[in-house]
């Protein structure tokens, strides 16, 4: 991969509010979830069969190097959005390579990350290794960006 990672996004931090931990829980921002902050709460086996799944309404621009600008509609949210009034229809806008373009088409609540890691791999002939380090990572970014969020598996399903 030359050292460059999966779909850089180009925008001020956006985190989404954490759930509680049950099966089948959507997880919006708990970075312990797969990203080794803190004492983990899932194991390895439980984050790669988790499910992202877009929790955003966005629309997907295609851009003229393979990648994609993804648009959002921000919504005011507590006392932030008490003070600081957005005007009616503000966007941010994501920019993503085409490998996160990739990654953010699997997000659909079916796939899990260990399958979207293996399609990665498969695509771009990297072994998967290759494509875990930075799948995890730009996941990690949407989740954090509250793009994404995770549903788990039962734990009796892991494995």
């Amino acid at each position: 991969m030359g050292g460059k990672g999966i779909g850089r996004l180009r925008t001020a931090n956006f985190v989404g509010p954490s759930n509680p931990r049950a099966p089948g829980a959507l997880i919006l921002y708990d970075p312990t979830l797969m990203f080794g902050r803190g004492k983990p709460k899932y194991s390895k086996a439980e984050a790669l069969g988790a499910k992202p799944i877009r929790v955003v309404d966005a629309k997907l621009q295609p851009t003229d190097k393979g990648g994609a600008k993804v648009t959002v509609k921000l919504k005011n949210r507590g006392w932030a959005g008490v003070i600081f009034r957005m005007p009616e229809g503000a966007t941010k806008t994501f920019e993503m390579d085409e490998m996160g373009v990739m990654v953010w088409d699997q997000c659909d609540g079916k796939t899990s990350v260990r399958q979207i890691i293996r399609k990665l791999a498969g695509k771009y002939g990297i072994n998967l290794r290759e494509a875990e380090v930075p799948t995890l990572k730009f996941l990690e970014t949407l989740v954090k960006r509250g793009l994404v969020g995770m549903t788990l598996p039962d734990r009796k399903d892991v494995g």
